[in-house]
């Protein structure tokens, strides 16, 4: 501890568990039973690590994020009683091989530094629960991921990876994978493996479509498909019986994928930025959705099934081509906004008037000659009509 206070320039202070996890502490360590259990030294400018680390051999928690740390010393590798290591937003290049002898490390973050691979002995690490290398340089997975079968989160988003092989189907504990802004062009095809799954992010990529074997995800509840090249969705995501959040905006869906009007369990559906051109009468079928985002699509008209939604709180339409609203969405009696900007309107349906629990409407930039009596009726109510 002397040698590292020396490199600081500064002592540290001793800091409850809580205060150890608080970012606004830069520096601090606890202590337990008289030992040193954990030490965080954060955004001070760090550039090394003394190997006297080491001596603090029954250190837990090491979180050393926000330095410019460019190595670690081999001690490191001494730690064997260490659960999480937080190396965040550093310029490592690479881990040493002695990380492989922290046995009982759970947690390993490494986002924003420099790696491009992991060292061969990285397979050792056999309670590792979750994995980070989120902003690095990686270009291909490095083989030895597929080993470390513990491994319950895996986050590899913001690489360039084009291609994940189709070994990620062997890593069965998984239940939360970020593959998001990578510029992959295809989904292995043994991502059904996965059953385990409760959240999978596949968003700003260059996928045209996603395989039918998503259908086998039944553990799935949070599924991100957002800003991608795709046209369509496999019939398949309709077997997601847990699936409670979909993003699917800024992609190429010109035709609403009907197959998820069977999800009954979707609680918050985004399709905006698609150019979808209609919305299927099944999606009265979503009794259970909260939210729907359609903005920025082609949409000339609404079914009146959409009446059917009789938990959803917001709606969101603006800039269509809808020359009306059906009578139906006055049935939405939990409705507390609706957001119908930059279409054709002309009248609404005197039904809105009944939307008593609607906090904001929003009519402006329509073809609107005057503010019409339902809104009047509504904003007499206490709700905040924009026109």
């Amino acid at each position: 501890m002397n040698e590292i206070q020396s490199l600081l320039g500064q002592e540290m202070p001793p800091v409850s568990s809580k205060g150890l996890r608080d970012e606004g502490r830069p520096l601090g360590y606890l202590v337990d039973s008289g030992e040193i259990r954990g030490l965080a030294i954060r955004n001070c400018g760090l550039g090394s690590l003394p190997e006297s680390v080491g001596t603090l051999g029954r250190l837990r928690v090491l979180l050393l994020n926000g330095n410019t740390l460019t190595s670690l010393p081999s001690s490191i590798g001494t730690l064997r009683e260490l659960k999480e290591l937080d190396l965040d937003e550093n310029e490592l290049p690479a881990l040493p091989g002695e990380i492989s002898r922290l046995t009982g490390l759970r947690r390993l973050s490494l986002l924003g530094n420099r790696c491009r691979a992991l060292p061969e002995s990285f397979t050792e690490l056999r309670s590792l629960t979750s994995l980070s290398l989120r902003r690095n340089q990686i270009e291909s997975v490095p083989d030895v991921i597929w080993k470390v079968r513990t491994l319950r989160s895996l986050d590899l988003g913001g690489n360039s990876l084009a291609v994940v092989p189709e070994a990620i189907g062997g890593l069965a504990e998984l239940s939360r994978l970020f593959l998001d802004g990578n510029g992959m062009t295809a989904v292995p095809e043994t991502i059904g493996n996965l059953s385990r799954l409760s959240t999978v992010d596949l968003g700003h990529n260059l996928l045209t479509s996603v395989p039918e074997s998503i259908g086998g995800l039944k553990e799935l509840e949070v599924l991100y498909l957002s800003d991608n090249q795709l046209t369509s969705l496999p019939a398949a995501i309709g077997n997601l019986p847990r699936l409670s959040y979909l993003g699917a905006t800024h992609n190429q869906l010109r035709e609403f994928p009907e197959p998820i009007t069977e999800l009954a369990n979707l609680l918050e559906l985004r399709l905006y930025n698609n150019g979808l051109r209609n919305v299927p009468v099944s999606i009265g079928r979503l009794a259970r959705l909260r939210e729907l985002h359609l903005q920025d699509n082609r949409l000339t008209s609404l079914p009146s099934e959409m009446g059917g939604l009789s938990d959803l709180r917001h709606l969101e339409l603006r800039n269509n081509r809808l020359t009306s609203v059906p009578a139906e969405v006055g049935a939405l009696a939990r409705l507390c906004v609706l957001d119908l900007r930059a279409n054709l309107l002309t009248s609404l349906p005197a039904s809105l008037s009944e939307l008593r629990r609607l906090e904001k409407l929003d009519l402006r930039w329509n073809k609107l000659a005057d503010l019409p009596a339902p809104a009047r009726r509504l904003r007499r109510g206490g709700c905040v009509v924009l026109i």
